[in-house]
């Protein structure tokens, strides 16, 4: 799911803030996948994230 999740942001199909709101438990496998694409462009800082 992670890595589907990370192809949506990838897609511009989602934004990582969106996704981060409910899948933040998958935080490292998303972020690992969008860093393994090429994309960590698309890596938000989360830290103040309401969830």
């Amino acid at each position: 799911m992670a890595e589907y999740m990370a192809s949506q942001i990838i897609d511009g199909k989602l934004t990582y803030q969106k996704v981060m709101t409910k899948f933040s438990k998958d935080k490292e496998r998303i972020d690992a996948y969008l860093r393994e694409k090429g994309r960590e462009d698309l890596i938000e800082d989360v830290k103040d994230l309401q969830v």
